[in-house]
């Protein structure tokens, strides 16, 4: 029986029986008490301070709160049947609860069944149809257990204390469940991971953008400390396998990052470990699901070359044998680097070539086809050793007199020219930690420059050969090597002889800004516009290369 709002349309002042009864326990808590001396009302007030006494205690034992704390419990675990069979249970053992104290007060069951029939009949005759009551088998049965005299058995303290485990276990074991199960889709990857391992060798194939399969092997080894090292081959372009510049495994997601050429892989782990599935970034993305190999179905990738030792530092070298094609239509990947002991060009224009060989100069004269015409250079030259990069431009300068029939001179000419100071915060670039390192820039015509163990004077000449093309003059002062990374969004002026791979300027808010505000932001430093008289390399002529 839920809560009630009992009155007698019959007897207005019926509402104070229950004070001229003198219900009452002695305790001074601001809840009415029962008392005896119910029977002196007469059969029809008996039967109505019998109700009364009934939903006096239901506020004396707090009712309402137990009920209103389930509907809490039962609207956040509401997918539990077992909080539903506690709504159920708690509302009998509450009016059996009431019920049973109101006999024990009364002592006239036939009077308090008969109020209930009464209240019932008049809830039911009554035109609202809000009016909650009860009725049906509940009726019945409450009915045959007044008359009866059955009461509800006391609650002892261990009975209290097995009811308490009971709630406990029913809330306690939903929720423990649930964050068991959440701990375990989080650490499912790396589970897996943590069974397997990551290390091994990963294949699979992809789509290229020109539509071509390309199958990718990836080979990943772990070292005694935990940190991974990969490479990466591509097995149907007769490209050198890529070593990761940046390689992590967490969470039970692999990262692969080659910085030139710029080739990007990440991807999730499947649940059983064997297979990661993600994208593969290079000119385009495309997806790419690498599956575990083993010694049965792995591919074959070519062999490492063996490790070569550096050009003799004093060694002016030449051109041996050199092999030089116009780049295929369509090709997109660029590069000028060493393989091995071989100086390698691929899809670069003669004006690019030029301003690598002659980085200290300005150069003017070039002809239209030479910023056009792309090639594909591959040099051995005939001295062994992996040779520096002061001795790859010596290489190129004398393979651009043999082959290209290169000839220049070197006179001064007003020009424009950059001035590289120090800004008016000082540097915000960090020192090389190892300063007996060579230079190294890995430069993408996107606007992304990442130098280590650079002298301002290496960053004033890759600034004017590789970027600018005017003259850019170091006076910063700084002396010894540093470390930066420089990102901006670059113009139609620059990067001229790559003009077929810089991307348009962003029209993105989010885009990096033009290279001056990213020099002066980003490093610190400031680049000064003026004229001045420059030295410049005047190409008096060039050629198509010979035949090979």
């Amino acid at each position: 029986m839920g809560t009630w709002a009992v009155f007698d349309p019959r007897d207005p002042g019926g509402d104070s029986r229950a004070e001229d009864a003198g219900i009452h326990d002695g305790a001074d808590d601001g809840v009415p008490d029962v008392g005896e001396g119910l029977g002196a009302a007469g059969e029809e007030g008996g039967e109505l301070d019998a109700i009364v006494l009934h939903e006096m205690c239901h506020i004396r034992r707090r009712d309402n709160l137990t009920a209103a704390l389930h509907m809490a419990v039962e609207a956040l675990f509401w997918f539990h049947p077992l909080v539903w069979w506690l709504r159920a249970r708690l509302v009998e053992e509450r009016e059996r609860a009431c019920d049973e104290a109101v006999l024990e007060t009364t002592r006239r069951p036939f009077a308090y069944a008969e109020g209930i029939l009464n209240v019932c009949k008049f809830y039911v005759e009554a035109p609202l149809s809000c009016v909650s009551g009860v009725a049906g088998s509940e009726l019945k049965q409450r009915i045959a257990r007044i008359l009866s005299g059955q009461g509800v058995r006391k609650l002892d303290l261990r009975r209290k204390a097995l009811l308490a485990v009971a709630c406990v276990l029913a809330v306690g074991v939903p929720v423990t469940a649930g964050l068991v199960r959440a701990a375990q889709g989080q650490t499912q990857g790396s589970g897996a991971a943590e069974k397997g391992g990551i290390a091994g060798t990963w294949q699979g194939t992809t789509r290229t953008p020109d539509g071509h399969n390309l199958r990718v092997v990836l080979k990943i080894a772990k070292d005694e400390k935990g940190g991974l090292s990969a490479t990466l081959y591509k097995l149907d372009q007769n490209e050198p396998p890529m070593a990761g510049s940046l390689v992590s495994f967490e969470r039970g997601t692999l990262r692969f990052v080659n910085d030139f050429p710029r080739l990007t892989y990440g991807g999730k782990m499947s649940a059983d470990g064997n297979s990661i599935s993600g994208t593969v970034t290079q000119n385009g993305s495309s997806p790419l699901v690498l599956r575990r190999a083993t010694p049965e179905t792995e591919w074959a990738t070519p062999a490492p070359p063996p490790r070569i030792l550096p050009m003799a530092p004093d060694a002016k070298p030449g051109v041996e044998v050199a092999t030089i094609k116009p780049t295929q239509p369509g090709t997109k990947l660029f590069m000028l680097t060493v393989r091995g002991e071989d100086l390698v060009v691929k899809n670069l224009p003669l004006t690019f070539v030029m301003k690598f060989a002659y980085p200290t100069r300005p150069i003017v004269g070039f002809t239209g086809w030479m910023d056009t015409d792309k090639w594909d250079i591959e040099v051995k030259p005939d001295t062994p050793g992996t040779p520096s990069i002061d001795q790859e431009r010596d290489i190129l300068q004398k393979l651009l007199v043999e082959r290209f029939a290169l000839k220049v001179h070197e006179e001064k000419r007003e020009m424009p020219a950059y001035a590289l100071t120090v800004g008016k915060d000082g540097p915000k670039m960090t020192k090389s930690v190892d300063a007996s390192l060579k230079p190294n820039f890995t430069l993408f015509p996107s606007g992304m420059l990442h130098a280590q163990s650079a002298t301002m004077d290496d960053f004033a000449r890759l600034l004017q050969g590789n970027v600018l093309g005017q003259q850019v003059v170091d006076e910063t002062g700084l002396t010894g090597k540093w470390d930066f990374v420089l990102q901006w969004t670059p113009d139609e002026t620059q990067f001229a002889g790559m003009r077929g791979n810089v991307p348009p300027a962003a029209d993105d808010a989010n885009a990096p800004p033009p290279l001056l505000p990213a020099i002066r932001d980003q490093l610190g430093l400031q680049l000064k516009s003026e004229k001045t008289q420059v030295p410049v390399v005047v190409i008096d002529h060039v050629d198509h290369p010979s035949p090979n």
